[in-house]
């Protein structure tokens, strides 16, 4: 079975996505012969996620400008082909672990304040 999700606008706290990812390359919601994912992080990264049966799962950053202000517009979502998935659980845990829009708001002022922080920093030392 192959079965897709888009998930342009989500954006994943990076340790229930960990959880996530490792419960979904093990085989909790069916026999994963493969697995690709783009998803949209916090702290405004985009990771794109590999996983075949019987490798290792990969987690890739992607050389994207951050996106720190309001939902991600670039295209995110996940690839899953697999046996016996249960698409209600996948979907359930999977949404779990994306952020409100009150967190989102909290987490990127404050990696806002980090890089213009950073650029001040960097400012100075020339």
């Amino acid at each position: 079975m192959t079965w897709q999700q888009d998930l342009t606008g989500q954006v994943f706290d990076p340790a229930s996505l960990t959880t996530f990812w490792a419960e979904l390359t093990q085989g909790a919601y069916g026999t994963v012969e493969r697995v690709e994912a783009i998803v949209e992080m916090m702290d405004g990264t985009a990771w794109q996620l590999h996983f075949e049966q019987g490798g290792t799962p990969m987690e890739t950053e992607l050389p994207l400008p951050r996106w720190l202000s309001g939902r991600p517009q670039r295209p995110s979502q996940i690839n899953v082909i697999a046996q016996s998935l249960t698409i209600a659980s996948l979907l359930n845990t999977l949404y779990d672990c994306c952020l409100s829009d009150a967190m989102l708001e909290n987490y990127q002022a404050q990696f806002r304040q980090q890089v213009e922080g950073q650029d001040v920093a960097q400012g100075e030392e020339r």
